[in-house]
């Protein structure tokens, strides 16, 4: 993934031209309000990362057991 500057990641987010995506994103997203934040107050970009999260933990956890048999 590249880095990015945050500020100009969300300079495409309010780009006029994008401006109806992010509103039909927003009304079809179930993870947001309808202003586009998530509970926890941030800014959401549609996409659900709890099964990326969860994938993560695994590897985690598994290393960690890996780094305890030693």
């Amino acid at each position: 993934m590249p880095n990015r500057d945050p500020i100009e990641a969300m300079a495409d987010f309010y780009e006029p031209d994008n401006a109806h995506l992010s509103r039909i994103e927003r009304d079809r997203c179930q993870l947001c309000d309808d202003d586009g934040y998530r509970p926890n107050g941030t800014v959401c970009d549609h996409v659900d990362y709890s099964d990326i999260a969860r994938r993560g933990m695994a590897k985690v956890r598994a290393a960690l057991a890996k780094d305890s048999k030693r």
